[in-house]
C-alpha cells in the first residue's frame, strides 16, 4: 500500500467500522507490518501508543505515534537477516523483546529472529533455516503475506498464518521450531465467501498476555475483510 494510513477498527454488533487515524509519515511511507508493546510507552512524549512498523521494502523499522502517525519517531535498518530472506513480519513478546520472522520464499525456509530495536541488528533463534510454504508471492521474492502474532493464552507461542490459507502453525518463540500445526483457514457455511481460499496478512488478539480466553482477528487480502475467527487459540 502506497501511502500507508493508521486504521483503527471498532466492533459494533456484528459488524464494525474502520476509523482513519491519518496518514503513516508524509503519507508517501509504505508500511507493511505494525507490532505493539503491551506496555505503555513512558520514555517520549506520544499522546497515544508507540508503534513499531516494518516498512514495505522489508528493510527498515520505523516508529511513530498512534494519535500522531504522520510524525515518524525513528527509523532503523535491519542488519544481519540471512541472505536470500526477508523480513515478511513482526510483534513484540509480553517481555517486550521484539521478534521478527524471516523467509525465503524461494526454498519455503524461515527462520525466527530477535530483534534489537536500538540498532536494528539480529539474531536468529534458530541457526538453521526450517520448512515452512506461507505459499507463492508476486516471483519478486519479498512479497509473501504472513499472519504472524504471540498467542496471549499460551506461553512463548506465536501464531503464523501463510497467504496460501492452509498454513496454520504455532512457532516455540524459544526454539524457533514449530511447536504444533493447526486447523486450514477457511470461510464457515453460511459466510458471504463460503468455500473462497484466504490470504491472511495480518492477524492480532484480544486481550494480554497470560489471559485465559482471546479472540482473534485477522486481514484477508483475496476479499479485503476483516475476519473474526471462531475459536480460542487452535483454530
Amino acid at each position: 500500500l502506497s501511502g500507508a494510513h493508521l486504521y483503527r477498527y471498532n466492533m459494533s454488533g456484528v459488524g464494525g467500522l474502520l476509523v482513519d487515524l491519518g496518514a503513516i509519515g508524509s503519507g508517501s511511507l509504505n508500511v507493511r507490518d505494525i507490532a505493539l508493546q503491551t506496555t505503555r510507552d513512558t520514555t517520549t512524549a506520544v499522546s497515544g501508543h508507540l508503534l513499531t512498523g516494518l516498512s514495505f521494502n522489508l528493510r527498515n523499522l520505523v516508529w511513530f505515534d498512534a494519535a500522531n502517525p504522520n510524525n515518524i519517531r525513528r527509523v532503523v535498518r535491519l542488519n544481519g537477516v540471512t541472505t536470500g530472506q526477508s523480513m515478511v513480519a513482526i510483534d513484540y513478546s509480553s517481555t517486550g523483546t521484539l521478534y521478527g520472522l524471516g523467509y525465503n520464499s524461494g526454498t519455503q525456509t524461515y527462520q525466527l529472529y530477535l530483534i534489537d530495536s536500538a540498532t536494528g541488528n539480529v539474531s536468529a533463534v534458530n541457526s538453521t533455516p526450517f520448512s515452512l510454504n506461507l505459499g507463492s508471492d508476486d516471483g519478486s521474492g519479498n512479497r509473501i503475506n504472513a499472519g504472524f502474532r504471540f498467542i496471549p493464552t499460551l506461553a512463548n507461542r506465536i501464531r503464523v498464518m501463510g497467504n496460501n490459507g492452509s498454513i496454520n502453525a504455532q512457532i516455540d518463540a524459544a526454539t524457533g521450531a514449530i511447536a504444533a500445526t493447526d486447523t486450514a483457514v477457511n470461510f464457515i457455511t453460511g459466510d458471504v465467501n463460503f468455500g473462497a481460499s484466504a490470504s491472511v496478512s495480518s492477524i492480532a488478539f484480544t486481550g494480554f498476555n497470560g489471559d485465559t480466553a482471546t479472540q482473534m482477528f485477522g486481514f484477508d487480502n483475496n476479499t479485503g475483510t476483516m475476519l473474526m475467527f471462531n475459536r480460542n487459540n487452535t483454530m
